[in-house]
């Protein structure tokens, strides 16, 4: 998921690995863009789960928190007549990481995989914020889950591997590096880690 919110802990892990619902990049963005307001393609009144979804992805596109929180306002209203609707959760949780209300991201991304529990996307996100808070086994379990549902996740992947690192595991992490660069030989994210003195020191 405004520019990416970086789930950081020791800067050697779980940064800015959240995983938004739409593409990142940095468009040109006119006057008129910043202060247009969304209307319906068919001109007919849109309910607000279409139009706080519409928020929600072009506030994240545009990096602008003014949308991002329409968008919230609109979903929590949909949330409201549907409580059980998967993919308003999931973006709920997203916009609660753009507006860095990491409570509510857990809380959201949590009901999400509720709904849908092989939602790959609320998995790693939840994780992120539970290792962030320490919840390191959870969080682990959460990124196995997410890695047997799409073993391409690399950034799970190493998010594993470093939990593991330092939680004093360095053949357990070396092990899972290992598994990285077999996938993808050129990750350097796995290289870098796989140079770190704990794992060098039990590779000896």
């Amino acid at each position: 998921m405004p520019k990416a919110q970086s789930l950081e802990a020791e800067h050697s892990v779980f940064t800015d690995h959240s995983i938004p619902r739409v593409a990142r990049g940095r468009p040109v963005v006119t006057e008129a863009d910043a202060e247009s307001e969304l209307v319906s393609f068919w001109g007919d009144k849109a309910e607000p789960r279409e139009l706080g979804l519409a928020y929600a992805q072009l506030g994240v596109r545009l990096q602008d928190k003014k949308r991002v929180v329409r968008a919230v306002q609109l979903l929590k209203a949909a949330e409201a007549q549907v409580p059980a609707d998967g993919p308003v959760l999931l973006q709920l949780g997203y916009a609660s990481d753009q507006l860095r209300k990491s409570d509510e991201a857990i809380a959201y991304y949590r009901r999400a995989r509720e709904q849908d529990p092989s939602q790959t996307v609320a998995s790693v996100n939840l994780a992120n914020h539970l290792a962030m808070k320490g919840q390191t086994r959870e969080a682990i379990l959460l990124w196995e889950e997410a890695l047997s549902r799409n073993p391409g996740l690399e950034s799970a992947r190493i998010n594993i591997a470093t939990a593991y690192l330092q939680q004093g595991e360095p053949k357990t992490a070396e092990k899972i590096l290992r598994k990285a660069l077999e996938l993808n030989p050129a990750l350097k994210s796995a290289q870098r880690l796989l140079a770190d003195s704990r794992i060098r020191a039990t590779s000896r």
